[in-house]
């Protein structure tokens, strides 16, 4: 695994999760990766890899992995941004799935974050009309 493909599983999965993938949320996901990540791998191939992960029912295996290869090669502040991008993601159709709920958590409670305080932060935005979209992720933030 590298790190381009680590942030597209991370991702991916959470973007599945809710059993609905389409185009123009995969497209979001690409350009974020190719924003903020360099490296390559073929993501068709990776595609299919997912789905049969979530056929076998494997995909927080997958996603653990993913998540724990990011914490070892990305700073705490880097992977905060991409915690952000993620809950953008996930509530993204307005609807947070238990499934996407879940698999979110386990982010950032790999990633050693206080969720319980995270969420409460990001509903004091969106009520409070202070809620901003993800942010570039720091080039020089990647070890």
């Amino acid at each position: 695994m590298n790190l381009v493909q680590a942030g597209y599983n991370i991702l991916t999965i959470l973007s599945i999760a809710d059993g609905v993938v389409d185009d123009s949320e995969k497209k979001i996901i690409v350009d974020f990766i190719e924003k903020n990540y360099e490296g390559k791998f073929d993501i068709e191939a990776e595609d299919q890899y997912l789905q049969n992960l979530v056929r076998d029912k494997r995909v927080e295996e997958r996603l653990t992995e993913a998540v724990k290869y990011f914490k070892d090669v990305v700073c705490m502040d880097n992977r905060y941004k991409m915690l952000h991008f993620a809950f953008d993601l996930i509530v993204a159709d307005g609807d947070v799935s238990d499934e996407e709920s879940e698999l979110f958590s386990i982010i950032g409670n790999h990633w050693e974050v206080d969720m319980d305080l995270f969420f409460q932060q990001k509903r004091e935005e969106i009520l409070t009309g202070k809620y901003k979209p993800h942010e570039k992720l720091d080039p020089n933030c990647i070890v």
